[in-house]
């Protein structure tokens, strides 16, 4: 945004190398609502051309579905190319989530993006439903003492051991987790 503010003051004062361009161009590089305008259309798709790929599915919920989700997560590691342990780790964390959703609500569809951001998976997961909060699950104090709640959920608290950086957001009713793996 800053740059393209400069761009079009510059553009506005008529000082931007006059004798340079064509005076076709004069249209957009005279005006600096065109310019800051051009300017920010250049740098948009720069910055989508140069943005990193990942992979993205969409996956049924319920528990007879589990070995599509494999699937998904496995295709997932081969176009990225990752290292085993770290698919592993993608598949673990991918599995837990899908088995409290589908355990919880049913059926319905969720979406799954993997992506590599400087080094580490991006893991979104998109649910169409109001998930309780997940981030909040923490290991038990006394596994042999603990509630049967408490051990229901000991999955999602190892969860965190997997993964780093995790966060849940529920807008409008659709639940948006996303979390990293090293």
């Amino acid at each position: 945004m800053g740059v393209s503010v400069c761009i079009g003051l510059v553009a506005e004062s008529g000082k931007f190398f006059p004798d340079l361009f064509p005076v076709s161009l004069g249209v957009f590089l005279n005006n600096g609502v065109a310019a800051g305008g051009l300017t920010v259309i250049l740098l948009s798709l720069i910055f989508r051309l140069t943005e990193s790929r990942g992979y993205t599915a969409k996956i049924p919920s319920g528990l007879e579905n589990l070995p599509l989700l494999a699937q998904q997560v496995q295709q997932a590691s081969e176009a990225l190319d990752l290292p085993a342990e770290q698919a592993l780790r993608l598949e673990l964390a991918c599995e837990e989530i899908f088995v409290h959703i589908a355990r919880a609500h049913g059926e319905n569809m969720l979406a799954l993006r993997v992506k590599i951001v400087e080094e580490e998976l991006l893991v979104e997961i998109i649910y169409g439903c109001n998930l309780s909060d997940l981030a909040g699950i923490k290991m038990p104090a006394n596994l042999l003492a603990a509630p049967e709640g408490d051990l229901d959920n000991l999955g999602l608290a190892l969860l965190h051991q997997v993964v780093h950086d995790f966060h849940q957001a529920v807008i409008s009713g659709i639940t948006y987790i996303w979390f990293k793996i090293d």
